[in-house]
């Protein structure tokens, strides 16, 4: 019983890893320093399980130093409704990254939460709000 347990949850992680997939474009800088390059690409994840198809920023941070790095920011995001008259959704969240040194960390099967993506729309169109502008502010060294 075991085994097929075993084996049923094995089948179900590697059928969502072969469902799912991304595709980016050219990442460009949005911010950068001595320590620290965040970049940002455009691109589209798919997920063919569920027929999502999400137009998203997908970031890369870079580590510009030898040394590990560990830095918050904050993000802030507004999204726009399907009419004209739906109010403005500005919403504010922090994040922290850690890195080793000179390392790069995108998004991956490895990095799939927030810090490195932020949706832009629907391609389907079943979620009505779209993104209107971002912005990455209060960036703070924890340990620098």
């Amino acid at each position: 019983m075991n085994k097929l347990l075993l084996l049923l949850t094995f089948g179900i992680v590697a059928f969502n890893a072969i469902s799912q997939e991304h595709t980016t474009g050219v990442y460009t800088s949005v911010y950068s320093d001595q320590y620290l390059d965040i970049q940002i690409a455009e691109g589209v994840f798919t997920d063919n399980s569920t027929n999502k198809s999400h137009l998203r920023y997908f970031l890369k941070y870079v580590n510009k130093t030898a040394s590990d790095l560990q830095f918050s920011f904050v993000r802030s995001t507004n999204y726009q409704g399907s009419c004209d008259n739906c109010p403005v959704n500005l919403s504010e969240s922090q994040f922290s990254v850690e890195l080793q040194p000179n390392e790069v960390k995108s998004f991956s099967t490895d990095n799939t939460d927030k810090r490195f993506y932020i949706f832009v729309k629907d391609n389907n169109g079943l979620i009505k709000n779209q993104l209107i502008n971002f912005e990455i502010t209060t960036i703070t060294y924890i340990n620098q």
